[in-house]
């Protein structure tokens, strides 16, 4: 009996703990229920678990969205950087596999749990999980042996993580529902004053297209209350004569869902038709269905009187743009012929100072030079190219010009007429007569200096030549007037002395003397001669000569009758091309100018050489060189080579061989020169025109 009553005792006590359970879970349920914050319900989860463990630790863990758990709470902080860090080391390979497998509360005895350093017994995990997923993760570390959690009390404990997780879920749910009617109200005022501020009208309708809203705008462009059209259909805005273009366009809003911009008229509430821009839209559910339209009417009174006012402007515009147009295309077409005229002019101008003998170059106020002509070019050595856009200053051949520029630059004066030198790219100083102006703008400013100027080497050899020329002709004069007066008593000094050496025997010594008298006697008159030839030269007699045979011939009679060939071996040889014209010259004079030509080559060979006579012609010249491979001249005696009586050869030559060369050739209107080398040999050229009528006619036309 006695065992009875106590085992009903202990199923009464049973039970009463059961409802106390049940009491306190409903209690906890009402609370967490009602409650909004996530972090409240945990800590309220979190004296509920204490009260169903105790006297257990107990440690709340809670999963974000990337299935990560963060310790949220523990009963006794001072377990909790040790609790942290051990569960940690577990998530990874332990805790999480277990809740993805099971939703079951887990109890780890001591040979299982890692937590044997904090005196942990046992572990008791339960997940805090709605019926689909993992939210959190409660852990209940046992310290002791003694008071075992009886299995009721881990059924409630479970019931109570589900109601937390359902609370949990539902307060999360209840936020976003918060927030998303904060963000519907935001967007209804939102709306409500977008609808407020347009100054178009705006309709909405229902799936009838019956007007359901229309602002204020649209009250006031239609001239009605929103008494008088609510819940019309939206035809009644609209002229009857329009009937079929609104079937059109509700038939092309149903295919495209919209349209934009359609051109369109309305009727206002007292009749009168206003032009408008229409453009609406469906309104569709969530299922696709058509819910009604909007749309959005533009008055387009102003916007019509405006594009009026644009086409009159752009007729106006377009008149006078024909007017400019006709206008631009005279003002080209006169430009084109002032551009004509300026490239004529400029071409004009150009050939001027190309053609101009004289050099010009043209500076700008910087001194960078601008305009270098033909003959600037030809005078310094200087080639445009090499001087256009740069520093005259820069050029150390014309420091002498610059100078000059310079000064009529800051003084803006012109110079005239002043003599200096420039140097050419030979280093060969140019005597030059030099002009300078200052050139100026139509305003009057100063954009440069122009400086023109001449080339005074030709006048300067000219005029030596003329003074040279006045002292020979004196001197030839004088010379002839000599070899007059000498003619006569030389005559009578040979006749004297031939009769002594017919009465003085040949082996008497004073033959010899008379002998001697002779032989210089002979000489001054061969010098008589040389002088009565060159002061009294004729003028020449032009012939049309065969160039190559005439040549060959004059050479066979030097080489045969010569008497310098005597004792030594020299060659003879006449080249040249295979045709020559006709050339104009004196047979007489030209042979004569050979005869000393060859004389003076063989006297500058001393036993074995070579004479060349070179023959070749252009369309106007014929050039004859004279090459012998004998001693040569050095500078100073080839610079005097054709003065009269300057000879470096035997003492009985006269020294005037050369000179009459000179003066016969350029009586042919040719020219002369030498060029020798000492060691090497001596070349004389000889340059004389194929026809002295094409001659004189190309002169005469330079000089007009």
């Amino acid at each position: 009996m006695e065992d009875n009553i106590k085992e009903y005792q202990e199923k009464l006590s049973h039970m009463e703990d059961r409802l106390e359970n049940y009491r306190v879970l409903n209690e906890y349920q009402e609370k967490v229920i009602a409650e909004k914050n996530a972090e409240r319900i945990y800590s309220r989860l979190m004296g509920l678990i204490e009260h169903f463990l105790r006297p257990a630790l107990t440690a709340v863990f809670v999963v974000d969205e990337e299935f990560e758990f963060n310790l949220f709470k523990i009963s006794d902080e001072a377990y909790t950087e040790e609790v942290k860090k051990e569960f940690d080391h577990q998530v990874e390979d332990e805790i999480i596999p277990w809740i993805l497998n099971s939703h079951k509360t887990s109890i780890v005895e001591p040979a299982e749990n890692r937590f044997k350093e904090q005196d942990v017994r046992s572990v008791i995990i339960s997940p805090v999980s709605t019926t689909d997923h993992v939210i959190g993760l409660l852990m209940a570390f046992k310290k002791t042996w003694e008071n075992e959690i009886p299995q009721n009390s881990i059924e409630f404990m479970n019931l109570a993580l589900k109601i937390t997780a359902m609370s949990i879920e539902n307060a999360k749910i209840n936020e976003q529902m918060t927030q998303k009617n904060k963000e519907l109200e935001s967007y209804k005022e939102y709306n409500q004053n977008i609808n407020k501020s347009l100054t178009d009208a705006f309709i909405v309708t229902d799936e009838n297209f019956a007007i359901k809203e229309i602002n204020k705008a649209g009250l006031h462009l239609f001239n009605y209350t929103h008494e008088d059209v609510a819940g019309k259909p939206l035809k009644v805005l609209f002229p009857e004569d329009k009937e079929e273009e609104i079937i059109r366009l509700f038939n092309k809003l149903l295919k495209e869902k919209i349209v934009k911009n359609y051109d369109f008229e309305i009727i206002t509430k007292l009749g009168d038709r206003i032009p408008v821009s229409f453009s609406c839209s469906m309104i569709s559910a969530g299922d696709g269905k058509h819910i009604g339209l909007v749309a959005v009417v533009k008055d387009m009174t102003d916007v019509r009187g405006l594009i009026e006012s644009l086409q009159k402007a752009r007729d106006e515009l377009q008149e006078q743009k024909n007017k400019l147009e006709e206008q631009v295309e005279q003002r080209t077409h006169d430009l084109a012929e002032r551009l004509r005229d300026i490239q004529y002019l400029s071409q004009y101008t150009s050939n001027i100072l190309q053609s101009m003998t004289s050099g010009v170059i043209a500076v700008d106020k910087d001194l960078m030079v601008t305009t270098f002509n033909h003959a600037a070019e030809r005078i310094t050595g200087i080639e445009d190219f090499e001087i256009i856009n740069k520093r005259i200053k820069d050029f150390p051949y014309l420091q002498n010009i610059w100078r000059m520029l310079e000064k009529t630059l800051s003084a803006k004066a012109a110079l005239l007429g002043k003599e200096v030198s420039v140097k050419n790219k030979e280093n060969r100083e140019v005597p030059v007569n030099v002009s300078t102006s200052v050139l100026t703008s139509p305003l009057g400013e100063s954009r440069g200096v122009l400086c023109v100027f001449s080339d005074l080497s030709l006048i300067k050899d000219m005029h030596k030549k003329l003074i040279q020329s006045e002292r020979m002709v004196a001197l030839g004069e004088m010379s002839y007037a000599v070899a007059h007066e000498l003619r006569n008593p030389l005559n009578v000094i040979r006749g004297l002395s031939e009769i002594l050496t017919e009465k003085i025997p040949q082996e008497e010594k004073e033959r010899e003397y008379i002998d001697t008298i002779i032989s210089q006697i002979d000489r001054l008159e061969l010098l008589v001669q040389k002088i009565s030839e060159y002061v009294g030269q004729r003028e020449p007699v032009f012939d049309k000569n065969l160039v190559m045979p005439f040549f060959q011939k004059t050479v066979k009679i030097f080489e045969k009758n010569s008497l310098q060939k005597r004792g030594r071996d020299i060659h003879f040889a006449v080249e040249g091309q295979k045709t020559f014209p006709r050339c104009d010259f004196d047979r007489k004079q030209m042979e004569q100018v050979v005869f000393n030509l060859l004389e003076n080559a063989c006297d500058a060979i001393e036993k074995k050489g070579q004479v060349a006579i070179s023959l070749q012609s252009d369309s106007d010249y014929l050039t004859i060189k004279f090459t012998d491979d004998g001693k040569g001249m050095p500078p100073d005696v080839e610079a005097k080579a054709m003065e009269a009586f300057f000879t470096t050869h035997r003492p009985e030559r006269t020294g005037l061989g050369l000179a009459i060369c000179k003066n016969i050739i350029e009586r042919h209107n040719g020219s002369i020169r030498i060029k020798s080398e000492s060691g090497k040999g001596t070349t004389a050229e000889i340059r004389i025109p194929l026809s002295q009528e094409a001659f004189y006619e190309k002169k005469e036309n330079l000089a007009h």
